[in-house]
């Protein structure tokens, strides 16, 4: 009987052995598996802080791109508004010329200081009665030197466009701002 009791406690003591070798596989397995879990956990959040980064530094990208569309536009306007003042100024200054030229002589000199008189022959008219006709004064129209058309407003004209040009570029800069 102790040879049946002893095998039974033998055999008792080999399944307590098989259940611990089964819970400890179990537990190494359940281990293991939360550790797969973290790994796979920490390369999303790897992923997840990439992916921020990339979103980060397309948005500075954007930012300096629009930033450089400003300033260009800045450019072009700071270009255009000196070319307009340059042209303006231009404008101005062959204005003043053609009415340099077209200012009458000083009050104090006669149109004639040739010292001759107005027959140009240095003779007086055979008629004593007889006065020499005026001759007629040239349209108003009509300037020595260049010919210019009448001043049609065309300073105004230019700062419209000007104006428009502005306009039109700040509309354009705030649609792209919106737009982006």
């Amino acid at each position: 009987m102790q040879n049946v009791s002893s095998l039974i406690s033998i055999q008792h003591q080999r399944q307590i052995q098989r259940q611990r070798q089964i819970q400890h596989q179990r537990q190494i397995q359940h281990q293991r598996q939360i550790q797969h879990q973290r790994q796979i956990q920490h390369q999303r959040q790897i992923q997840h802080q990439r992916q921020i980064q990339h979103q980060r530094q397309i948005q500075r990208q954007r930012q300096i791109q629009r930033q450089r569309q400003i300033q260009h536009q800045i450019q072009v306007q700071h270009n255009l508004q000196t070319q307009l003042q340059t042209q303006h100024q231009r404008q101005i200054q062959h204005q003043i010329q053609m009415i340099q030229e077209q200012k009458p002589n000083d009050p104090g000199t006669k149109p004639n200081d040739s010292g001759t008189k107005p027959n140009d022959s240095g003779t007086e008219p055979t008629d004593p009665g007889k006065k020499e006709e005026p001759k007629p004064t040239p349209p108003a129209t009509e300037t020595k030197g260049k010919a210019e058309l009448p001043n049609t407003g065309e300073a105004t004209s230019i700062l419209s466009a000007l104006g428009f040009v502005v306009l039109a570029l700040s509309g354009l800069v705030l649609f792209v701002k919106r737009k982006a």
